[in-house]
């Protein structure tokens, strides 16, 4: 019991109970049943000790009492469980969301990474068909030049008959098909004119109009040089033409080529730069998931703490409550009534 009895200080409002005119056991227990409880005596170990005196001074029956320090903390237990297990079912909730957000993490990764190694390139040797073109373009204009300056001025009209010496000897290259150019396959299966027609025209052609060059040009020149410059005109007829429109329409189709990789580089880059966007939004909620996970573990240890803290508090409070009660409960059997009433009033 406390130093003075006297001393003791009642802090809940009750009406006094006089123990004269209730004596009996089951007179005190009507009148507390009036009694409006609440848990502020339960939290203050100060009131805590004064209900206990009050209560052994009376000799009143504490199972309530008791009762309501139990209630209390197995609601406050109860509470710390029920956040417990909230606490479990979100983590686990994180969790797979977590293992949901791992797996669009790493199938970004895998077509990031395929995006970046994997870059739109095709072999159109647009340099090679340029610098193609140009030879062809080259031998072209020399071909032409050299008939005209073969021919000399023995034609009134020289420019226009070179025109048209150079026109019969490339007379083939505006055919789609040719013998020096495609399979033999593609030109058998030709269905625009016979085979013997493609041959005159390829063959027969330009030997034609080298002849005619050679014998009525006025160029005077040496047999040897007449032989090479025939042979030379020959060859230019033969493949400068065809080999001019092939390298052109090669270069056109390269450049397409270039154009199409070009754009399926640049869609390629949008893309690439739209997946890391979304790669590291992921990698953001990832971590942003662990850092609630951890929070939730950590509320849960906590949680745990604190049920082993309501479970130590609550025996302190009984064993407090009971050890007032027991010294009050021996002190009063040597008081009168009216002495523990007084004491009650005060």
């Amino acid at each position: 019991m406390r130093e003075q009895i006297k001393g003791t200080h009642i802090t809940n409002q009750e009406t006094p109970i006089d123990l004269d005119s209730q004596s009996s056991e089951s007179g005190v227990s009507a009148g507390l049943r009036g009694i409006i409880e609440d848990f502020g005596w339960v939290l203050d170990d100060n009131l805590l000790r004064d209900e206990g005196v009050r209560y052994g001074l009376m000799g009143a029956p504490v199972n309530h009492k008791i009762a309501t320090i139990k209630n209390y903390y197995e609601r406050k237990i109860a509470e710390a469980e029920q956040s417990v297990v909230s606490n479990k079912q979100w983590t686990g909730h994180l969790a797979e969301g977590k293992i949901n957000y791992e797996e669009e993490r790493d199938r970004l990764r895998g077509e990031i990474t395929a995006l970046a190694t994997n870059t739109p390139r095709s072999d159109h040797q647009l340099i090679r068909f340029i610098l193609m073109f140009l030879v062809y373009t080259v031998m072209v204009v020399f071909c032409f030049f050299a008939i005209y300056e073969w021919m000399g001025n023995s034609w009134i009209a020289s420019l226009l008959i070179t025109i048209g010496v150079y026109i019969l000897g490339g007379f083939s290259m505006f055919y789609r098909t040719a013998i020096m150019y495609n399979a033999a396959e593609i030109v058998k299966n030709d269905s625009e004119r016979e085979l013997w027609k493609s041959k005159i025209e390829e063959f027969i052609l330009p030997a034609i109009a080298t002849l005619f060059v050679v014998l009525w040009g006025e160029k005077e020149a040496t047999i040897a040089q007449t032989i090479i410059f025939s042979l030379l005109m020959y060859a230019l007829l033969l493949f400068s033409g065809r080999g001019l429109l092939k390298s052109l329409f090669s270069m056109v189709r390269a450049l397409e080529i270039f154009k199409d990789d070009k754009q399926r580089r640049r869609r390629n880059a949008e893309l690439l730069r739209e997946k890391r966007e979304v790669y590291e939004t992921c990698l953001q909620k990832i971590r942003g998931i662990e850092e609630q996970i951890r929070e939730l573990e950590t509320d849960i240890r906590q949680a745990a703490l604190d049920i082993a803290s309501y479970k130590r508090t609550q025996e302190m409070k009984t064993s407090c409550f009971l050890s007032e009660y027991e010294l009050a409960q021996t002190a009063s059997k040597n008081m009168t009534a009216r002495d523990v009433n007084s004491l009650l009033i005060q």
